[in-house]
């Protein structure tokens, strides 16, 4: 919707200082056993879930479907990695750097802007922004552009002006259209046959 996309402000983005470490993440904030990783693999899990008996919370195997990459992966969840849908640099990079330690964990915990994807299309993202990387799923373009702006009007983050002009272009465009909810990730799962 270009309307959020145009409350977000363009600025140019700061690249210095960035640490991982700055982000505690994988947290059981909740204090049920389960930390934000295997909660995200909870959730997104198709089918077939298989948790390991006795205290904590141990997935022994599921069925996922990575949507980035119109991949299915069944077993253990090895394979797997959760994605933030907007890097934790980039976040830093557009505004996260003035944040302090509760609202950077808060953020590389929110359920909504993450996502269980196959480990080799979240290395092959890294920390790039959709006018760098794209899924390579087609059918998954509109919906990671939705979860993309959604999250950075949620936390008041910035875009570039290339980045920006990516997006508007895709929302003029093969995603003219797209309706985006800020309180909820644009995730779309298909029925394995």
């Amino acid at each position: 919707m270009v309307d959020l996309l145009d409350r977000l402000v363009i600025a140019r983005e700061r690249w210095i200082g960035y640490d991982r470490d700055l982000f505690v993440h994988w947290t059981d904030d909740d204090a049920d056993g389960c930390d934000t990783r295997r909660e995200v693999l909870l959730r997104d899990a198709h089918s077939g879930l298989h948790l390991g008996s006795g205290a904590g919370c141990r997935i022994v195997s599921g069925v996922w479907y990575s949507a980035y990459d119109d991949a299915w992966v069944e077993g253990p969840p090895a394979g797997l990695h959760v994605d933030h849908v907007v890097p934790l640099q980039e976040a830093w990079d557009s505004g996260a750097d003035a944040w302090g330690p509760g609202r950077r964990r808060a953020f590389a915990n929110d359920l909504d802007g993450l996502a269980a994807v196959t480990a080799a299309v979240n290395e092959a993202k890294g920390a790039h922004d959709p006018a760098q990387w794209m899924p390579p799923n087609p059918d998954h373009r509109c919906a990671y552009v939705a979860s993309w702006i959604a999250v950075k009007a949620r936390w008041e983050l910035t875009v570039d002006g290339r980045e920006a002009g990516f997006l508007r272009d895709l929302l003029g465009g093969e995603c003219r259209g797209l309706t985006i909810w800020m309180g909820e990730q644009a995730l779309s799962v298909p029925a394995r046959e």
